[in-house]
Parts: structure tokens; sequence; C-alpha cells
């Protein structure tokens, strides 16, 4: 996909809510501005990459086609703070994102470093014995020691019991405390309060929360083998899939559908080769 648009999920997200979803011919949802720029996770355009930038995995972007639909969303600020906006640093990753995006990664963190905890615990694939003290330090690094008058080693205790409502509450206690640590601040860079408003954490919960998700969850449980065969397996069968496509394209997407990408696929073509 590299030399023909290219391919990254959250620019996906945007293209199905705009084109793809069947809710208004050619429009998607026709989202509001609102939701167009809670979506706009990664504000720069595939186009602005050099092909070192993607070598290895696909840019943080959106898609070059739907630049005209993100500077449509983007008139409602001023100029400086639209161009600010879309800045893309000097390590090939866009700056900035909007409010609504900090939270929704806040809330991805916050997913990821507890729930996929949870999933792990309860499926019995983590075991206290393995990652009881490395929890322990976490909390104990960032000066956490209770929550809620609960202490930690009790939370712990709540959370490697085999009474799944006790692993809930252990659970919802970790969220709650994540969830309120939250604080909105300004960044003194934008004049709108849209683009200039973040949520986020303090160093010391930014910290905790990357030491659960990638230090604990990622290397205890995503690496795991049992995990990584399915990741195997879920590889094999997207690469069937385009195999399939490949060879009974029209058979297996329907003339209609066809035509419409093959009409894509050329104009994308033919913007690569400079026509």
């Amino acid at each position: 996909m590299r030399h023909h648009g290219g391919f990254e999920g959250n620019a996906q997200t945007i293209r199905i809510l705009t084109k793809l979803e069947k809710y208004y011919r050619g429009a998607g949802t026709q989202p509001s501005r609102r939701l167009l720029l809670g979506v706009l996770k990664y504000p720069v355009e595939y186009g602005r990459y050099t092909i070192k930038d993607t070598d290895n995995k696909p840019p943080k972007c959106f898609y070059d086609d739907d630049l005209p639909l993100i500077r449509q969303a983007l008139r409602c600020f001023d100029a400086a703070d639209a161009e600010k906006f879309t800045t893309l640093g000097v390590d090939a990753k866009p700056i900035h994102k909007s409010f609504d995006c900090s939270i929704m990664e806040l809330a991805d963190d916050i997913a990821y470093g507890v729930h996929d905890l949870e999933d792990g615990v309860g499926r019995s694939i983590l075991k206290r014995s393995d990652i009881g003290h490395d929890l322990l330090d976490g909390f104990t690094e960032a000066g956490i020691h209770q929550i809620r008058n609960v202490p930690i080693n009790e939370i712990l205790d709540k959370l490697f019991s085999d009474d799944a409502c006790e692993r809930k509450h252990a659970i919802s206690l970790m969220v709650g405390f994540f969830v309120v640590a939250v604080q909105v601040e300004r960044l003194n860079e934008f004049r709108s309060g849209f683009l200039d408003l973040q949520a986020k954490v303090s160093p010391e919960i930014s910290r905790l929360l990357k030491h659960l998700s990638k230090e604990i969850t990622f290397k205890s449980l995503v690496s795991r083998r049992e995990v990584q065969t399915l990741e195997f397996k879920g590889e094999k069968v997207i690469d069937n899939l385009f195999s399939a496509f490949d060879e009974r394209p029209v058979q297996l997407i329907g003339p209609q559908l066809f035509e419409q990408a093959a009409s894509g696929l050329s104009q994308l073509i033919s913007k690569a080769n400079g026509k």
C-alpha cells in the first residue's frame, strides 16, 4: 500500500465515517466537525511523509484524498492555528492533537494498562508469582500506596483473588484512580481553546500507566507464545484474503464495488506516477 495511498488504522476510521458507512450516499455518516476532529488523532496527510519515513511501518497520518475534508474541518480556526496544528515533528510524527483526542489517548492508555491486565489475570495467564512484585514496584515508584483508603497490597489481593467480584472491585478502584487523576491544562500555543486545551496526567501517573501497559501487560501477555500464535494466525487469514481477492476479485467483491475500487485504484496509481 506504500505507493498507493498508504494504510493507517486511524486514517481508515475517518474514511469509514466520511465515505464508507451506508448512511448518506458517498458521505458516510456525515460526521460533525467536532466528531471529525475528535477522531483526527494524527493531523498530517500521508503525502507529507518521505519513503524513508514509511520503511518499517505505516506513518501516523490521514489519507491524502481526505485532505480537502480536513481543511474544511479546520476552517473554523484561524490560519496560524490550523497550520501549527498540522505540524509534523522531527521524529516523523505529528506534534499536536485535539482536546478530544487527548482524552481518547488517555482512555486507551487506561484500557490497555488496566483492562488487559484484568483479562490476563482472569484467564489465568498472568499470575501473582510472575507479575505481583512488578505491579507493587510500579505503584510504589509512583508514590501511590493506597487508593480510596485501600492499601495497594490489599488491591493486589483482590486482583488475584479467585472471586471474580473481588477482581472487578480491584479493577474499578484502579480505573477510578486513573480517571480522576486526569487534569485539563492549557498549552498556551493556540488561540483556540479547543486546540490549546489538553487532557493530561502527571509524569508519575504517566510512567505508571506505561509500566502497566508495556512492562507488565505487553511483555507478560502480548509477547507470550499463545498470543503470538493467535496473532500469526490472524496475519495468515488477512494474507489469504488478499490472495483470494487478487485471484477472483469480481466474484468475491461484486461487480459494482469492484468497478468503484478499480476506478479509485487507477486514480491513485496515476497520482503516484505524477500524471
